[in-house]
């Protein structure tokens, strides 16, 4: 991404950052133009397909993620095969019933675009895709008609109720942590997304530090720092309840703005509030023979916001150049 686009994204991201995060604001904005819809994982597949070019963006309060391309549904992450700069990696949990509102976006005077706006259970923004061009717009058209409706008029408490995720008995995560190192990284992930941040939380704080620490914030600023001057792609993920988006390219540019760092990525915009971060971690995944370190990020609710990974494009310098430096973090308390 060049400097110039960095800029474009940059006015896109804050106008997100400013925009109704609210599933009734949301309705309200948009009137008769939006549309609830129930959401089958097939049909969004199918609706997705239809488009070529979007952004997408995954936020919350504390972070946000957002990439231009083709977005790709996903089951499974895996951290080693590339993420090639013209696919959105997203991951949707169907463990949780998430509220998918459809609006009508005027671009133009002849130009309307369509926006995709996904909700959790409390009515809560978590993702947005905002779809500009389309490979067959008479099929998104006809996907999009197939999804069901619901009544836009209803209470909000009658269309966010019977969403809960599963509920993990304490055995759960006496066998997560017995099996720590024979767990892939999509399974990792799922506790992030499926299972709430309290039960990640819960489990990381019982492991050894064999398994994993905590370390200062301060540490994570000087590591990206690090990273963008030796030019180590990095794997990044927003995480929310039900939800992840992933993106990994080069950080290009790093923009501190008051609280917030704004990471440019040569096709990405990473941002993350330093006011909203309880802790960081530094965790060790995967057998002895393809042992990862991975940075998780935890919100003041314990949640688990962002996952930061040396990239699958990088060669073994680069890789054994990440492990270094993070396996060179003091240890905090």
């Amino acid at each position: 991404m060049t400097s110039n686009n960095n800029h474009k994204t940059s006015a896109i991201d804050k106008s997100v950052i400013q925009s109704v995060t609210n599933i009734n604001e949301v309705l309200k904005k948009y009137g008769e133009r939006a549309k609830l819809h129930e959401i089958d994982f097939s049909q969004l597949l199918s609706l997705l397909d239809c488009c070529k070019n979007c952004l997408a963006i995954t936020s919350g309060p504390s972070c946000l993620l957002s990439q231009t391309g083709k977005c790709i549904m996903r089951h499974k992450f895996n951290i080693n095969v590339q993420h090639t700069r013209e696919k959105i990696q997203t991951k949707y949990s169907q463990n949780h019933n998430i509220i998918l509102v459809s609006t009508d976006d005027v671009l133009s005077e002849k130009k309307l675009g369509k926006s995709l706006h996904f909700f959790d259970q409390q009515g809560e923004l978590i993702h947005r895709i905002f779809i500009y061009t389309y490979e067959n717009l008479a099929m998104f058209e006809s996907n999009l008609s197939k999804l069901k409706t619901i009544d836009a008029s209803k209470n909000k408490d009658e269309y966010t109720i019977n969403i809960s995720p599963k509920n993990f008995q304490e055995q759960a995560k006496l066998n997560f942590q017995r099996d720590w190192f024979s767990l892939s990284f999509d399974d990792h992930i799922n506790t992030m997304i499926d299972h709430g941040g309290s039960f990640r939380s819960s489990i990381l704080e019982d492991l050894s530090t064999n398994c994993s620490r905590k370390f200062s914030f301060d540490y994570f600023i000087k590591l990206i720092h690090f990273m963008h001057h030796a030019e180590v792609p990095l794997l990044k993920f927003s995480i929310r309840p039900g939800f992840a988006q992933a993106s990994e390219d080069q950080v290009k540019t790093i923009l501190p703005l008051s609280s917030i760092t704004m990471l440019y990525g040569e096709h990405s915009c990473f941002a993350l509030d330093q006011r909203k971060v309880k802790n960081c971690r530094l965790s060790y995944i995967g057998s002895n023979s393809g042992k990862r370190s991975i940075i998780e990020i935890f919100d003041r609710k314990q949640n688990v916001v962002g996952v930061f990974l040396c990239g699958a494009g990088c060669n073994k310098a680069k890789q054994d150049l990440w492990e270094r430096f993070v396996n060179n973090f003091p240890h905090y308390h």
